[in-house]
């Protein structure tokens, strides 16, 4: 919390006998002063108080001047805590914010690479990674050394043609821009850019639609049927494919992060790193039997995708294990092959083939949905029926595996 108070500055005595009278803010044991242009004498001030004596109108003129620019100070200590206060705020921050002094010929770049060492500081090391990416990717198109101000409508539209021209897909240049759009708004609130220059109230950002890639139930059935060696590069990659179907389409880095904690009562519990929903998966025998086969008491994870020294250290979490999936789905695409599969395998593949699989066998939208953890119908009634709807998950799940393993 920013507390403010008055105080006069007795450091600096002027020639008339006066000393200025500062808003002294504060913020986790750091403070700084905001001159309010007016002085007073040491016997004017009330110490214990922090206000004026009030012996005369002139005094009490002056008292009525030092409230109003309180009030407009609280005001934007109440916008910045609303909107801009983290834990990356420092007291020089909040008083640059508070005087308007915040400088704006900072480039897009210097405030784009200040924005991702935040990220890395409050250890959201997935968003540093994105935001390192698309700067990247930008970075090849575009000069970034320049002010929000120049980042106007033909910049934007500038940079989506030669994005497109380096043949990236609709989807990809809408990741891009929509990281650009949130940076630009972040640059707004903290008075480095101007609302007014704002490019993308006319600039829309386009999305295609995907077209799913997915395996189906007869090729699924004849990758599970695969017969590896354990001695084998495959064997590991070709179980983490099962597994991703088999945990109802788990994503891979939440795969990889499973530990024995996450096993209670016979189901595994854990929140998914990307969107922190929480998931509850009944474990089928197959499941069993490959957490059984990995069984490691000197390993924190449930299966060898990262060491404990890996899993200790978040901040590689997002390279290492996108390191790691790119590897597994090399893998997964040689066995794809030798089961005669249409569609290059990969981790993604077997999510999705996991819902074109329920939906193949008739059962509805809304608990796919409900299964891979998407979003659906309305969010008061999901709540009520969260249980009730867990043992149709586990009952389409287990209808599922039967299905494509053939019992």
């Amino acid at each position: 919390m920013i507390y403010m108070k008055l105080a006069l500055d007795k450091r600096y005595k002027r020639n008339d006998g006066t000393c200025k009278i500062v808003f002294r803010i504060t913020y986790e044991g750091q403070s700084r002063d905001i001159s309010s242009g007016f002085t007073c004498k040491f016997e004017h001030w009330n110490e214990k108080q922090g206000c004026l004596f009030l012996f005369n109108k002139e005094l009490e003129t002056l008292d009525k001047r030092l409230r109003e620019q309180r009030l407009g100070l609280q005001e934007r200590i109440l916008e910045y805590e609303r909107s801009l206060l983290d834990t990356c705020s420092g007291i020089q921050d909040i008083k640059n914010y508070l005087t308007g002094s915040v400088t704006r010929s900072t480039t897009v770049l210097d405030y784009w690479e200040k924005e991702i060492k935040i990220l890395k500081r409050t250890k959201r090391y997935g968003n540093a990674r994105s935001y390192s990416g698309v700067l990247t990717a930008v970075l090849m198109s575009k000069s970034l050394n320049i002010p929000f101000k120049k980042l106007n409508y033909k910049w934007v539209v500038s940079l989506d043609t030669e994005l497109r021209a380096r043949g990236l897909k609709t989807n990809t240049v809408s990741v891009y821009m929509r990281t650009l759009r949130a940076l630009y708004n972040k640059a707004i609130n903290e008075g480095i850019a101007d609302a007014d220059d704002y490019p993308f109230n006319k600039y829309r950002i386009r999305t295609g639609k995907t077209t799913p890639r997915v395996a189906s139930i007869e090729e699924l059935r004849s990758f599970f049927n695969l017969n590896l060696d354990k001695s084998s590069w495959e064997f590991d990659h070709w179980n983490y494919g099962k597994l991703i179907f088999m945990l109802r389409g788990i994503n891979f880095t939440d795969l990889a992060l499973l530990t024995k904690d996450n096993i209670k009562q016979g189901r595994i519990v854990y929140k998914r790193s990307k969107t922190h929903k929480l998931y509850s998966i009944a474990i089928l025998p197959e499941v069993q039997q490959l957490i059984s086969l990995y069984d490691d008491p000197e390993r924190l994870t449930l299966f060898p995708i990262l060491t404990n020294d890996e899993l200790k250290n978040k901040a590689i979490h997002p390279s290492r294990i996108a390191q790691l999936r790119k590897n597994t789905n090399k893998w997964l695409k040689r066995l794809g092959m030798k089961a005669e599969i249409t569609e290059p395998l990969s981790t993604y593949v077997f999510r999705y083939s996991y819902a074109n699989a329920c939906k193949k066998l008739g059962f509805s939208k809304d608990l796919i949905a409900e299964a891979l953890g998407h979003e659906y119908g309305n969010s008061i009634t999901g709540i009520y029926l969260e249980q009730f709807d867990l043992e149709y998950v586990d009952e389409m799940n287990q209808s599922v595996m039967k299905k494509v393993l053939g019992i």
